[in-house]
């Protein structure tokens, strides 16, 4: 949308004003937050082409428009998102590292040394980009938090970070005193950011150290046609049913009977997928049942997430567990336990007397 604007401002084509209204509702109805892009664009066009401001007036509010319907609805939607936690004295962090940074503190501050050291020489127009770009719709966010909901999060402002991108580039480039001045400084900032890239790529990556695609490796190899598996609902770590492993990757579950799932969250419209308690499960016929739960711990644990969520995980062992116990009056006795690393699987088998 930005491109498109820049292209519109320059040039004389009325499509490209079109092109941008339309670019605008689109990007709205895929992420309404983008809507704060608009006083960021705002101000871009107030600083650079002024003769230019009624057409993208006119241009905006026909996006604006246009995406009107999708933003009342989800508007409606918005207790989806009641659990954001209000802001506290853990947003500076939030901000200055998380939102632009998240594990990579190192690149962080060399971002702030080179824009610091590069501003005065950077092109004017990227400045006027950029600089709003990355702005506006954080000051949006957390004004927004403070005075009416909260609705910030970090990762919601994904899609400022090509702001911060160009000016840390346009930076770089104003050190060009000596040819090889620019490529060293752009290969130590690479440098920097190597261990939080691969960090964020390993095994246990996710929030929490989620391992739902570990459990449906572990499905991949395990079970057979006709066993029975069962997601815990209670998991201390998971705001929702286990049952996750299966949605990503429902083949590696080909052959066993889901007896826990209830309503889907596509047909009736939800966030998650229902899910049964032991007792409503239907267990008939299951002489194997493959039971996915928290893994043991034997201290508790507090995680404090990026998003300022705490999650205060108690101790916890299946083998005394209230899960257990349902299924031990049911017949199931344990027979195999499999630790994942959040998680565990555990295969139980019924004795019939």
């Amino acid at each position: 949308m930005t491109v498109v604007l820049v292209l519109a401002l320059r040039g004389t084509r009325w499509f490209w004003w079109a092109g941008y209204a339309a670019g605008l509702a689109v990007t709205i109805v895929l992420f309404v937050d983008t809507a704060t892009l608009v006083g960021a664009q705002l101000l871009t066009v107030a600083i650079l082409w002024r003769k230019s401001l009624l057409r993208w007036l006119s241009a905006a509010a026909v996006g604006g428009l246009l995406a009107l319907p999708a933003v009342v609805f989800i508007r409606g939607q918005s207790g989806q998102v009641d659990w954001i936690p209000p802001l506290d004295r853990h947003v500076v962090r939030s901000v200055l590292e998380y939102q632009w940074f998240v594990g990579a503190p190192v690149f962080a501050v060399g971002v702030v040394v080179i824009l610091a050291l590069g501003a005065r020489r950077m092109d004017r127009s990227l400045l006027a980009v950029a600089v709003p770009w990355a702005v506006v719709p954080t000051v949006a966010l957390l004004l927004f938090s403070l005075l009416a909901e909260p609705i910030y999060l970090d990762r919601y402002l994904t899609f400022t970070t090509p702001a911060v991108a160009l000016l840390v580039g346009g930076a770089i480039a104003t050190f060009s005193a000596r040819v090889w001045v620019a490529p060293a400084l752009a290969a130590v900032m690479l440098a920097a950011a190597v261990p939080a890239y691969l960090a964020q790529r390993g095994s246990f990556s996710k929030p929490s150290e989620m391992d739902f695609s570990a459990v449906a490796d572990f499905f991949e190899t395990h079970g057979a046609p006709g066993d029975c598996v069962l997601f815990t609902n209670d998991s201390a770590w998971n705001p929702t049913s286990a049952r996750v492993a299966m949605n990503i990757r429902p083949t590696a579950f080909d052959g066993l009977r889901d007896v826990g799932a209830g309503r889907s969250a596509v047909a009736e419209g939800w966030l998650w997928d229902e899910n049964l308690t032991i007792p409503a499960a239907d267990l008939t016929g299951c002489q194997v049942l493959w039971f996915v739960a928290d893994a043991d711990r034997e201290k508790p644990r507090t995680i404090r997430h990026t998003s300022n969520e705490v999650w205060n995980l108690p101790t916890y062992r299946f083998d005394t567990s209230p899960e257990y116990r349902q299924l031990a009056e049911r017949g199931f006795t344990i027979e195999e336990r499999s630790p994942i690393h959040t998680s565990q699987v555990v295969r139980l088998e019924r004795r019939d007397n």
